[in-house]
């Protein structure tokens, strides 16, 4: 299994590496512009930015889609390889981004077990999960620092240290709990239960846990009810200069947590008339959510139509805004007017933003204007496309807009009411 694994990660590699040099040569060799065997046009190819693992390439391509353009270059991606965006994506503009995370061994250590798998995956506990390991929350998942005696094993070695599953009851309410407490007092600091000077506890305190152990917290005469909350996993947000500006992409999903809130319930006559909580236990934690945001503020490709929804438009309106800003500056958030032949990765401070000459998405007449969405308008693209939905609304609607934008060469000519368009100048 894996001398098989050893040759499936050797031979991606390899196509990583030839692919990349075949791409370098191309571009250096005297402005020859030729891929997949056909000389391309600037009305029918785009520019590709491919991301391999923290490499960067620029490639021609008249691939519609990112699987068309990773069949057309050649590019092969493994079956536990990640790709950004899905293939199914339309490649519609200039320095799109494609994302390829070849996939890596990893040796998986799980008890007396141990496991050879292939994995995309940067977290550890998703490396164990994409080998198709059952986890639970409280299961310790870690990477171990490399020995002398890991020389032989394949990748990095993943430590799984499982969980004791316990049942503790509380005032007559048993709970299925997983922890890596060591004794019973542990196990109740750990929940935070701290139990009445009446209560019962059994066993004692002292009493190490074991697998399957039933723990009890009582107290006589009590009747309760249970109620469980999920705790919403908590987000963490990671910086990834391969997406643009303003866009995200989930990298790791979380899990939610699991709160159970105890009460006791006051009767009177049998029936209920109050209630007290006793107690509120935490059995699962949530697991943190990974967000990537992107840091590169220029070329927007896959991620149009996420921007504009976080920017508040409608999606009967994107083919309108799509227009009108692919008109204005091709969707580089960080163009100048009059700045042909690419589009920055990041601001260039070229003019002042208070000269009367355009700058980014809608290319906003002088530049400051786009200041009273945000103070990050120079490289957020969401703020500048704020700033531009609410100028395409002076003329009624986004597709109002389009059209007068649309119109602007050929219907002066035809149409007798020019001062209808005359009234507000484009940008």
């Amino acid at each position: 299994m894996k001398s098989k694994l050893l040759l499936y990660y050797a031979k991606h590699r390899f196509v990583a590496a030839v692919v990349g040099a075949i791409f370098l040569f191309v571009f250096s060799a005297g402005g020859l512009v030729v891929a997949n065997g056909e000389t391309l046009e600037p009305n029918d190819s785009h520019v590709i930015s491919l991301y391999v693992d923290g490499d960067e390439l620029s490639i021609p391509s008249r691939a519609k889609t990112v699987g068309d353009f990773l069949t057309n270059a050649k590019i092969e991606v493994g079956e536990f390889d990640s790709v950004e965006p899905d293939r199914s994506q339309v490649i519609d503009s200039d320095l799109f981004r494609v994302r390829i995370t070849r996939a890596r061994p990893y040796t998986i250590r799980d008890g007396q077990k141990e496991y050879v798998s292939l994995s995309a995956h940067t977290s550890a506990r998703l490396i164990a999960e994409s080998a198709g390991l059952d986890l639970k929350p409280a299961d310790s998942v870690e990477f171990l620092p490399l020995t002398l005696e890991d020389i032989t094993t394949l990748g990095r070695v993943v430590e799984i240290v499982r969980s004791k599953q316990i049942t503790l009851t509380l005032y007559g309410a048993p709970q299925i709990i997983h922890t890596n407490s060591d004794t019973v007092g542990d196990l109740l600091t750990e929940l935070g239960i701290s139990p009445a000077p009446d209560d019962q506890l059994s066993p004692a305190r002292e009493t190490v846990l074991t697998e399957s152990m039933q723990v009890f917290v009582n107290r006589n005469g009590i009747k309760v009810v249970t109620e469980e909350i999920i705790i919403d996993p908590p987000v963490e947000y990671v910086q990834d200069e391969s997406l643009t500006m303003g866009s995200s992409v989930t990298r790791d999903p979380g899990t939610p947590g699991k709160k159970i809130v105890i009460y006791e319930i006051i009767t009177e006559n049998e029936s209920e008339i109050s209630r007290k909580e006793l107690s509120s236990v935490v059995v699962e934690q949530p697991r943190t959510k990974i967000v990537a945001r992107g840091r590169a503020a220029g070329q927007i490709g896959a991620e149009r139509e996420q921007l504009m929804l976080l920017a508040g438009i409608s999606p009967e309106e994107f083919a309108a805004v799509n227009y009108i800003i692919g008109q204005e500056s091709g969707w580089c958030a960080t163009k100048w007017q009059g700045q042909w032949g690419r589009c920055p990765d990041f601001y260039e401070e070229l003019h002042s933003v208070y000269d009367n000459i355009g700058y980014g998405l809608c290319q906003s007449t002088p530049p400051h204007k786009m200041e009273s969405y945000g103070e990050d308008w120079r490289t957020n693209a969401i703020t500048q496309l704020k700033w531009c939905y609410s100028y395409m609304k002076k003329y009624g609607s986004a597709v109002a807009a389009a059209d007068f934008k649309q119109c602007l060469g050929e219907c002066f000519s035809t149409r007798t009411n020019k001062t209808e368009f005359k009234r507000t100048p484009w940008f």
